[in-house]
């Protein structure tokens, strides 16, 4: 657990800290992974409940592509949970890629090892 997720923990932590630190996390992500892509990326941090949030955004930004992690939840946990992946694909006006937990830790070690091979 890195000092920024202990923070984000932590009982005595505010809600604008959280937003704080997210946005770091969320800003940290980028640079490691889009670095040098040809295209605008936009990037924001909220609180509020995640499905209404993006749909929101959606219909701002006006986006071509909205790329989605899950958690890859199915079944019965989904029914039970709910899925805002699946609320965003069905009532948004953007394409949406939805990136499975497997393929973005795979992703994730194999940028990490380009990134080390060029240090």
């Amino acid at each position: 657990m890195t000092e920024l997720e202990r923070e984000a923990l932590s009982a005595r932590t505010t809600e604008t800290v959280v937003e704080q630190l997210a946005g770091q996390v969320l800003e940290r992500f980028v640079t490691l992974h889009a670095a040098g892509v040809p295209w605008k990326i936009e990037t924001l941090v909220e609180s509020g409940f995640v499905d209404s949030e993006i749909l929101d955004r959606i219909e701002v930004w006006e986006p071509d592509l909205v790329l989605l992690g899950t958690h890859g939840r199915s079944g019965f946990e989904r029914f039970l949970l709910g899925s805002f992946a699946l609320t965003v694909i069905r009532q948004g006006a953007s394409s949406v890629l939805v990136i499975p937990p497997r393929a973005a830790h795979r992703e994730s070690a194999e940028t990490q090892k380009a990134v080390e091979a060029l240090a």
